[in-house]
């Protein structure tokens, strides 16, 4: 699926219900509390099934004489958001859309990726009314809105031009960040070079805006109520938004993870991320060995290290 809002709000959920949970390694929850951006980061890479579980294998050596901020807890919170990640990710595409319903003209399955983005934003943002557990994630009401006009300062500008200065500043920071330049002769060479190494992009945030918006009804059957997404009575749903919104929960965790199993994708990949994130803490703890944690997040054997 899409590495967008999906994803960072599993991880935002799961952060909570690690820091609610008695079952996970204290050095977790740490390194979550600590480095809440690491894990957030590696929530929306690709590449999850690879890093994952070699950062908590390395972070089993250094745990005892690590310092903050040395990066051994950075790793932790990563391997955290990846397993996340790796989690919703399986889920989602189990289940798409059928073969002849893809084939319509008026369906596809990037739409679908952010048809179920903009239900995340709906139900677990309220709209960018909720925060995300980094502060360095700015969601507001202006988020999907067109042009951001809720947000207070969009009647002051000309925000179709601010947009523009914007996407010219991220993709100078991100040439910026690139080193290949080094062993390129001339600039015609780099430029040259430069589209090999980028992630295109598949999506429009004005289709973003539209299903959030102005949602079409037969669409939302087909790639939300269909699909059985999001499903608010789910008890783990119900128990994360009783973290996020109350800070404290009176349902039990073992039961909402058991429960998710046959529940909507949503639940299912947060129940998920959870035995993930046990198995990865029991590993770190000496409780499991490393293949059966490879097991549990469904990583084959061309990918264990």
């Amino acid at each position: 699926m899409s590495e967008h809002l999906t994803h960072i709000a599993i991880y935002d959920d799961i952060y909570r219900i690690i820091r609610h949970s008695d079952e996970i390694h204290e050095a977790f929850k740490t390194s979550l509390e600590n480095e809440p951006d690491a894990g957030l980061m590696a929530s929306g890479a690709r590449g999850n099934h690879l890093h994952a579980v070699p950062f908590i294998e390395a972070a089993i050596k250094e745990w005892p004489s690590h310092k903050k901020g040395d990066g051994t807890e950075a790793r932790i919170a990563a391997a955290i958001g990846w397993l996340a990640h790796r989690a919703i990710d399986i889920e989602v595409k189990s289940r798409q859309l059928d073969e002849s319903t893809i084939a319509g003209p008026r369906f596809s399955k990037d739409e679908q990726d952010i048809y179920q983005d903009a239900v995340t934003f709906d139900k677990v943002y309220q709209g960018g009314k909720n925060k995300s557990v980094s502060p360095k994630v700015y969601l507001s009401e202006a988020t999907l809105s067109p042009h951001m006009d809720k947000h207070p300062a969009a009647h002051l500008l000309h925000v179709n031009y601010v947009e523009s200065l914007a996407v010219s500043m991220v993709q100078q920071n991100l040439m910026a960040y690139h080193t290949f330049h080094r062993k390129s002769d001339t600039l015609e060479s780099w430029l040259e070079e430069f589209p090999n190494h980028y992630q295109k992009l598949s999506e429009y945030l004005e289709t973003y805006i539209e299903a959030f918006q102005n949602a079409d009804p037969k669409k939302m059957q087909a790639y939300i109520e269909d699909l059985n997404f999001y499903n608010e009575e789910d008890e783990i749903i119900r128990l994360a938004r009783d973290l996020q919104n109350h800070g404290t929960t009176s349902l039990s965790l073992k039961e909402a993870v058991e429960q998710s199993e046959q529940q909507s994708s949503y639940a299912v990949g947060l129940g998920n991320s959870y035995r993930n994130i046990k198995a990865a803490s029991d590993f770190f703890a000496g409780k499991m060995d490393k293949n059966t944690v490879y097991d549990i997040a469904k990583v084959d054997q061309m990918h264990r290290f």
